[in-house]
């Protein structure tokens, strides 16, 4: 605990919306026995939440990158899921990934660290887009 990051255990929440091409895109589903998606310290149970419970190392293990690399979600500023920038869209526009945190646009994407707070809100309400601007 006193050599952690995050000076102990920690129960951190973030809320994560997905949109690629104006549909909704969800996190993989649990498979067999375990009740998450991801490590003990980062993971989601299916409910577009992400915990961090435990004491964290580095920082970087909370972040984004961290978080969506446990989930083998690809994600940074140029790419979610399977859609790079420039993909076209059904519509056949091309599309980029976009991210806003709490309704502001923010462009620190897989480097960035979720909020220290075990409830939504204050924790933070993080949308990953991916569409024509």
């Amino acid at each position: 605990n006193v050599t952690s990051w995050s000076n102990g255990p920690v129960h951190w929440h973030a809320d994560v919306e997905i949109e690629i091409c104006g549909e909704s895109y969800f996190l993989p589903e649990i498979e067999g026995f375990r009740n998450q998606v991801g490590t003990e310290l980062v993971h989601t149970h299916e409910d577009m939440r992400i915990h961090i419970e435990g004491p964290v190392m580095e920082e970087e293990d909370a972040s984004l990158g961290n978080f969506f690399e446990e989930q083998a979600v690809p994600f940074s500023a140029t790419e979610i899921a399977e859609k790079k920038n420039n993909d076209l869209c059904p519509d056949g526009k091309p599309g980029k990934v976009r991210m806003f945190v709490n309704g502001k646009e923010n462009f620190e994407f897989d480097k960035y660290v979720i909020a220290p707070y075990p409830d939504v809100p204050p924790g933070d309400l993080i949308k990953i887009t991916f569409g024509a601007d």
